[in-house]
């Protein structure tokens, strides 16, 4: 009876650790965002990054995955997207450490039902001879709403802490940069 209670609670672990989420499955199999106590920085270093690569190459496709199917099926999505890649100029050559911290979190007994963190990558330095402060938010946890997991909003500040660019706001107020 033991050892049927140890494979079931193995088991049950192992599938709360998966996630259809492709950033999710590289890292360490332990990671489980919901846990009390998850470090979360691997995760963000690596999305940080992967937002950064998808611009640098311009993997408008790749980018497109790491949005939450709520961000993605927003009015005007496809407009705001192009609207990034033609903002971001060029390729990083360098850029400060990737940072984060937890920007919304909803905890009940032993688990997260909805927790977000906020990514950011600043004094990005382009071949282009550009700057950027990169930062956006990922929902990680959603227990009422999956759809919402995934980048739901992204934005470029400038050296005086202004927005350049800002999409998919979540009170709508997107700034656009002036052509």
């Amino acid at each position: 009876m033991k050892k049927l209670l140890i494979l079931f609670i193995s088991a049950m672990l192992f599938l709360c650790s998966c996630s259809q989420n492709p950033l999710l499955d590289k890292t360490k199999d332990s990671y489980n965002p919901a846990e009390p106590g998850a470090d979360d920085y691997s995760f963000a270093e690596e999305t940080g990054l992967e937002v950064l690569r998808c611009l640098d190459e311009n993997d408008i496709e790749g980018f497109k995955t790491l949005l939450s199917e709520a961000t993605a099926s927003k009015p005007n999505a496809e407009k705001q997207i192009e609207m990034l890649f033609d903002f971001y100029e060029g390729i990083s050559i360098s850029h400060d450490e990737v940072r984060s911290g937890e920007s919304g979190a909803k905890f009940r007994e032993d688990h997260y039902e909805y927790k977000s963190i906020y990514i950011y990558i600043h004094n990005i330095l382009t071949d282009e001879g550009k700057s950027y402060n990169l930062e956006f938010y990922y929902v990680l946890v959603d227990s009422d709403a999956p759809s919402k997991i995934g980048i739901s909003e992204i934005m470029f500040r400038n050296d005086n802490g202004d927005f350049a660019l800002r999409i998919f706001a979540n009170d709508g107020r997107n700034v656009f940069p002036e052509n």
